[in-house]
């Protein structure tokens, strides 16, 4: 029975790798770790895929941005409402609806240019707004405007901001445990021993016929992988040839 062929992991680009240790991941499973003897290393591999993963990631962005921009989006929409609403009450025909409008526009004014803030400062400012319109000093002028449900609707949305802001900064955190490099080491060094013993286990005569059928189809992606190195590095070298002779040619014209 044959063995699984060498590959050096080292020469191939970013994306070759990953497309690789996809392919391995998939077989993997295919054929099931245990029927290839593998089981421990096939955990380990996998929590090196997951690192490498992240490491990859580290600055595609977070999917948790566009959902930030919505939730600070949502809560601009109802401070504005709150702001609005007050506003035009300063202006009912009723005093008591005046002057409970009076006080809860001048505590939002005392919150100064919230809309314009950066998140940090954002989050906090929203925080102890909501907090004092809704204290024992504030509440009955709220209640009397009708937009209690407003403000803990608003004061709900901050919070909701500010996890899912920990979280994307606990996110970026965990891909930084990682270089790229040290993620493939870690990874290679994985596969490695994953090889060793399926190739020993055909040395010794134990190998499944399940592990034959994995050994050829990695044979065959290997010698695919090396077959287009060889064929990228014929095409970088008759380019460079080409641009020698040309430079050739030049210099002779010159003479």
């Amino acid at each position: 029975m044959k063995k699984i062929n060498s590959i050096p992991l080292h020469r191939l680009s970013q994306s070759e790798h990953q497309a690789f240790m996809r392919f391995i991941q998939q077989q993997t499973a295919r054929f099931s770790p245990e029927e290839l003897q593998i089981t421990a290393e096939h955990t380990k591999f996998l929590e090196a895929l997951e690192a490498l993963d992240r490491a990859l990631s580290k600055n595609h962005g977070s999917a948790r941005t566009k959902e930030l921009l919505a939730l600070d989006q949502k809560r601009r929409k109802t401070y504005s409402a709150i702001r609005g609403r007050l506003k035009n009450t300063l202006s009912s025909p009723f005093e008591t609806e005046r002057e409970a409008a009076k006080q809860l526009h001048y505590t939002l004014l005392k919150a100064g240019n919230i809309q314009q803030a950066e998140y940090t400062d954002k989050n906090v400012s929203l925080k102890f707004l909501c907090r004092n319109l809704l204290d024992e000093k504030h509440l009955p002028l709220c209640q009397q405007l009708g937009i209690t449900h407003w403000i803990e609707a608003l004061r709900d949305e901050n919070d909701t901001f500010r996890k899912m802001e920990i979280e994307r900064s606990t996110e970026y955190a965990l891909r930084g445990t990682l270089s790229n490099a040290n993620a493939r080491k870690a990874i290679d060094k994985i596969y490695y021993n994953m090889v060793s013993r399926i190739n020993a286990s055909v040395v010794v005569e134990l190998a499944t016929p399940n592990t034959e059928r994995f050994i050829d189809l990695c044979n065959k992606e290997i010698k695919q992988i090396k077959a287009l190195k060889a064929w990228r590095r014929s095409m970088r070298a008759g380019k460079k040839r080409r641009e020698a002779e040309k430079k050739l040619s030049s210099e002779r014209l010159k003479d």
